[in-house]
């Protein structure tokens, strides 16, 4: 706050429009976030990654509705990767439970932007920013970013 009790509404803002970017983060993606594994399966898989045609997709969406699609049929050496890729997943079994990202810097471990407000009034040390605003969020959100 202020010497008046009047909030840094730069810090405000960015703490409100990281709520949108948190609820877009807590859908874990298919190829993008890493869940199988070590790497995302965007590293893993680079030539199916390649070609995919929603590189976006979340697992639910890829496991329900078998939403992994291609721009094209996959050529003889892509064949290999697919095989490696469906050997992964042979084994899984997923919950029907929603995707659980945590919040550590509320005991409730839910995101909220008061606690998001502290932590940038609290000083400079926030380098985990660049992280959130190099993030692929839709457009409407990114430009309203501070970059």
């Amino acid at each position: 706050m202020g010497g008046l009790g009047v909030s840094n509404s730069r810090m405000l803002n960015l703490a409100l429009m990281a709520k949108w970017v948190w609820k877009i983060f807590c859908e874990v993606r298919f190829w993008q976030d890493r869940w199988l594994g070590a790497d995302s399966l965007r590293v893993q898989f680079p030539k199916l990654f390649s070609i995919a045609r929603d590189v976006e997709v979340s697992i639910k969406d890829a496991w329900d509705d078998r939403a992994l699609l291609f721009r094209r049929s996959l050529g003889p050496l892509d064949i290999p990767q697919w095989e490696k890729l469906e050997a992964a997943l042979s084994g899984l079994s997923l919950s029907h439970d929603p995707d659980q990202i945590r919040w550590r810097l509320e005991s409730s471990e839910e995101f909220s932007t008061s606690s998001l407000y502290n932590l940038l009034m609290a000083g400079p040390s926030v380098c985990f920013l660049e992280y959130i605003w190099g993030m692929k969020v839709p457009l409407k959100i990114k430009l309203a970013s501070p970059a």
